[in-house]
């Protein structure tokens, strides 16, 4: 999944390398957790890519659900998920939800 911003709404292009999906994020929300490489690249942060996926799915009501779709769902590695900015994560989530 990638992130885009301003399109208000998502696109799939279906290619010979395989399918990519662009996903609408808020304005607000798409520049912050953005990490500039050296030749001009930029990607989201750990915390951002997983704040822009869970602000594109359904809403996650419960703690047992969150903790499935985390680790079952994403495969989300648990000693990696503890090893995440939570910071960052809370301040991602800030943005997305104003």
């Amino acid at each position: 999944m990638s992130a885009t911003c301003g399109k208000n709404r998502s696109k799939l292009y279906k290619t010979d390398l395989g399918n990519f999906k662009y996903n609408d994020i808020l304005l607000k929300a798409f520049s912050y957790g953005i990490i500039k490489l050296n030749n001009g690249v930029q990607i989201a942060s750990k915390e951002k890519a997983l704040c822009d996926t869970l602000y594109l799915e359904k809403p996650i009501r419960s703690v047992y659900r969150m903790k499935e779709f985390l680790f079952d769902d994403l495969r989300i590695d648990k000693d990696k998920f503890m090893n995440l900015n939570f910071k960052d994560l809370k301040n991602n989530w800030f943005y997305i939800n104003v």
